[in-house]
């Protein structure tokens, strides 16, 4: 199984060796996961990932947080995606309150996020969407349109969502079990999307509700595991550390700058220039 610290700014020499990796197993089965226990208390969440900068994620205490009040607030997997194919897959991922806000709220997993049109992953991140698995502060499990009641007094301090994609004879299911703290499972649910799925995978807090407002619960989110062969590894969908460069000339003058990310106290914040 490959482990993702994914800490500090990433050597070229770690990078180069993730990559030749994935690409040699791209149509072989994927197990992954992403432990943020390495990296130093930050903004900025790792190449692999995009969150919406105005929507206060972070790293922090080894975990991934939201501080937004707002609805729909997203983290993308970037550089794996779920393909075409009618393969297998899971996906797992802890989480727990950090805060209960003044409205009830949902959080968990968007599966297979597409934008309407495109196929671009930057389309998915900000204009797409997918199925939805979760829990709502009000006492209930959901899978799409399917739901289950949750225990009287759960606690959501701390819990577990995985959601896997099983092929039989070409139809696809999705199942979902969510477990307690102490790992035992309080709500079973499965259901058969009407069409196929693919696209990226994104960590929400607050799914978009007509009838709740701003102001819902915020979650935190910790080893996040994906696997299974319908993944498809696309590192070239990676974002930063260096996010972009800006220059210009004048006068046989070249000046140009790096821009990265928000970067913590302990991150390098050296760039270097080959020519």
């Amino acid at each position: 199984m490959k482990r993702y610290n994914i800490g500090t700014v990433v050597r070229t020499s770690l990078l180069s060796a993730v990559i030749i990796t994935a690409l040699s197993c791209t149509h072989k089965k994927t197990n992954i996961t992403y432990d943020f226990n390495q990296i130093p208390d930050r903004l900025w969440i790792g190449e692999d990932f995009w969150s919406v900068p105005i929507e206060d994620w972070q790293v922090k205490n080894g975990r991934v947080e939201c501080n937004s009040a707002l609805q729909n607030s997203s983290v993308s997997l970037l550089t794996n995606v779920l393909g075409e194919t009618k393969s297998d897959f899971y996906i797992s991922v802890n989480m727990g309150l950090l805060n209960e806000g003044t409205n009830e709220g949902s959080s968990g997993i968007s599966i297979g996020v597409l934008a309407g049109e495109e196929k671009d992953v930057r389309d998915a991140v900000y204009f797409g969407s997918g199925i939805n698995a979760g829990i709502n502060t009000d006492g209930h499990a959901f899978l799409g349109m399917s739901t289950s009641d949750l225990p009287v007094n759960f606690d959501f301090s701390a819990f577990n969502i995985k959601v896997a994609g099983k092929y039989n004879s070409g139809v696809l299911t999705l199942e979902m079990l969510l477990a307690d703290k102490d790992g035992n499972t309080v709500a079973d649910l499965s259901m058969k999307p009407e069409s196929e799925i693919s696209g990226i995978i994104q960590l929400k807090n607050n799914f978009r509700n007509a009838n709740s407002a701003n102001n819902g619960p915020k979650f935190w989110f910790d080893d996040f595991k994906i696997g299974g062969s319908k993944f498809e590894h696309q590192p070239e969908n990676s974002f930063g550390p260096v996010l972009w460069t800006m220059y210009t000339l004048s006068d046989n003058t070249l000046k140009l700058s790096a821009q990265f990310p928000p970067l913590g106290e302990n991150d390098n914040k050296k760039a270097g220039l080959q020519i």
